[in-house]
C-alpha cells in the first residue's frame, strides 16, 4: 500500500481540535499560534492511502480557540515530466518519480469549490457560484463548534 501525506493549511491562535477524515480521526491535539489571514501555515499532517479520491468527508472539532482551515495539499499531485523551456524562455526543471514523495500540490487547484457541502455550527455555509470568490474559503471555526465538509482529494499519481 502506497500512502500519500496531505497537510492541512490555515491559521490559527492557540487552539485545541481534532480532525477526522474519511472516518478516522487523523489528528487531536494542541496547534500553536501560526499563521495568519494573508499568510498560510501547515496545520497539522496526515497519511491516507494513495487510493483515496474524490469527495473525502472531514470534520474539524475546535474544543479551545479558534482554527481557520484553508486548504489541503498532498504529495504524489503532480505528472513527471521531461526538463523544458516555455515559450516565455522559463527553464523548468525535469520532474522524475522519485520526486513525486517531496512535491505538494494544493487539492481541487485551491479553488473555492476544493471543499464542498461545508457547515460550521450546525449552518450550511453559502456553495459558491461560478466565477464568484475567486480562491480558497476560509472557514473559522471557534471553541464548542464543528466543521464539516467534503474535501475534493485529485487522484494520487504514483509513477
Amino acid at each position: 500500500m502506497t500512502t500519500r501525506t496531505i497537510k492541512v493549511y490555515g491559521h490559527t491562535d492557540t487552539a485545541t481540535c481534532a480532525f477526522t477524515f474519511n472516518g478516522i480521526e487523523v489528528f487531536n491535539g494542541t496547534l500553536s499560534n501560526v499563521g495568519s489571514d494573508s499568510e498560510l501555515a501547515e496545520l497539522f499532517s496526515f497519511d491516507i492511502d494513495s487510493g483515496v479520491s474524490g469527495n473525502v468527508a472531514g470534520e474539524l472539532t475546535v474544543s479551545s480557540g479558534s482554527v481557520c482551515v484553508v486548504m489541503l495539499s498532498a504529495n504524489y499531485s503532480m505528472e513527471t515530466a521531461t526538463a523544458y523551456t516555455d515559450d516565455e524562455g522559463t527553464e523548468h526543471e525535469a520532474i522524475l518519480a522519485s520526486d513525486l514523495v517531496d512535491n505538494y500540490n494544493w487539492m481541487g487547484s485551491a479553488s473555492n469549490t476544493a471543499c464542498v457541502n461545508r457547515i460550521i455550527a450546525g449552518e450550511a455555509m453559502p456553495a459558491p457560484e461560478d466565477g464568484d470568490l475567486p480562491g480558497a474559503f476560509h472557514n473559522i471555526v471557534s471553541a464548542d463548534e464543528t466543521f464539516s465538509a467534503d474535501w475534493v482529494i485529485d487522484t494520487a499519481i504514483t509513477d
